[in-house]
């Protein structure tokens, strides 16, 4: 035990009682590893009562008790007005929704609202005209210098290009598209460039004739089962 700490009667008790407990985590511990606060309550002129343990002082707080035992007096961090424990957290928010007025709960809200957008100052029809291709707009030309409203729907756009790429798709898995396909990417006299612009002329042919292969440009120097294969293809 602490010289400088004194434990009243009422400590003694609970310390035969299995210890007390500490203000920030409620935890039981013996009341000589407690840290008791020195300090007068300002409106009852009592002593603190509140103790904390070793961990929590060390870990919030930042304090640890041999530094504190070398102090005449301490005070502790609900006297300080810094305790974080969750009793303090919820007296603190409470004493704050009692004590705001209407005027501060109308100030605080015109603090947070956002400020208003600036309105863009254009003197006349021509400046208008002038500054929409600059800013990407398309301005009527009667003079008129409200922008018209898009009509571009882009969850349209992305509709049809999913719908394209499904068609797409469902081409390249027809047998005879296959077919093709693959041919092209065994072939090993052209680039990957000309695989793709094959490919994709392929898929082009065959959207655009309702699903029937177009002819592949073949090999110059294909061999007699390479010809068999394009033959039973086409």
């Amino acid at each position: 035990m602490k010289a400088r700490q004194k434990i009243p009667q009422l400590t003694r008790k609970k310390e035969q009682q299995g210890g007390s407990s500490c203000h920030q985590c409620k935890s039981r511990r013996n009341c000589s590893d407690l840290t008791y606060c020195t300090s007068n309550l300002d409106k009852k002129k009592k002593k603190c009562r509140k103790k904390y343990c070793e961990h929590c002082l060390r870990k919030f707080y930042r304090e640890s008790p041999a530094q504190i035992s070398e102090r005449p007096t301490w005070k502790c961090p609900s006297c300080r007005k810094i305790c974080c424990c969750a009793a303090c957290r919820r007296r603190e928010m409470r004493d704050k929704g009692n004590g705001t007025s209407t005027s501060s709960a109308s100030a605080t809200t015109v603090q947070m609202a956002p400020p208003p957008a600036p309105e863009p100052k254009i003197g006349t029809s021509s400046q208008a005209r002038v500054a929409a291709p600059a800013m990407g707009l398309e301005y009527p030309a009667n003079g008129d210098e409200s922008p018209p409203a898009s009509s571009v729907n882009p969850f349209t756009a992305q509709t049809s290009s999913t719908s394209s790429f499904k068609a797409l798709y469902a081409i390249a898995q027809m047998p005879s598209v296959k077919k093709h396909i693959k041919y092209i990417l065994r072939r090993k006299d052209i680039t990957d460039a000309q695989r793709v612009e094959s490919i994709a002329t392929l898929l082009r042919g065959s959207s655009s004739k309702g699903g029937s292969a177009p002819a592949v440009p073949t090999r110059p120097s294909s061999s007699s089962a390479e010809d068999a294969v394009m033959s039973s293809i086409s």
